[in-house]
């Protein structure tokens, strides 16, 4: 395939979309903001954009916070990926009219439809925080760009890519302990009078 035909590429100049030139930080926050979620692809090919553009050297130095959008989208989808595989496409109406795209998650406390920009806030919310409050705002977020790559297996020798059993942990125990505490705390959805 050649770069004409390619919805996204990488030129000297940065990254050609549908929407137009991007440069790299644009593009990090574009995906962190969830405008290439649907479809999933899109925002494969940006991260691999993003990628070539680094081993080129046409990044420069990313902030730790540009830097941990990347990774942090990189381990969601990922794992979303493996759900949408393993369990199918769920369409869920939406407060508009419309339709929300996601998949289904099974763990052990029962089951929920999980979309990709949620899981990204569920992992800043629950995990990089955590970091953050114990070590910090600078070593609590350089930690946390470290722990997505762990998560992905980029610290690894090389050889094996996709989620460590350190990241399926994680997840597990965020999307496990969102639908106990859904399940806990719920409430019936009309009350039933004696």
């Amino acid at each position: 395939m050649t770069a004409t035909e390619q919805l996204f590429f990488l030129t000297a100049e940065g990254i050609h979309t549908p929407y137009g030139l991007l440069d790299i930080n644009k593009a990090l926050e574009m995906l962190d903001e969830g405008c290439f979620d649907e479809p999933i692809w899109h925002g494969l090919e940006i991260v691999c954009c993003i990628s070539e553009a680094e081993e080129k050297g046409m990044t420069g130095e990313l902030a730790p916070e540009k830097t941990i959008m990347y990774w942090r989208w990189l381990y969601t989808a990922m794992f979303f990926s493996e759900q949408l595989t393993r369990n199918g496409r769920t369409e869920v109406l939406n407060e508009n009219g419309g339709t929300d795209k996601g998949t289904m998650y099974r763990g052990h406390n029962g089951g929920m439809t999980i979309y990709l920009k949620p899981l990204r806030l569920a992992m800043q919310n629950y995990m990089e925080w955590a970091l953050i409050e114990t070590y910090g705002a600078e070593s609590g977020l350089l930690k946390s760009i470290l722990m997505y790559k762990a998560f992905t297996g980029a610290l690894g020798d090389g050889e094996k890519t996709g989620i460590t059993m350190e990241g399926y942990r994680a997840m597990h125990m965020i999307l496990d302990g969102l639908i106990s505490e859904a399940t806990d705390n719920s409430e019936p959805e009309t009350r039933v009078f004696h």
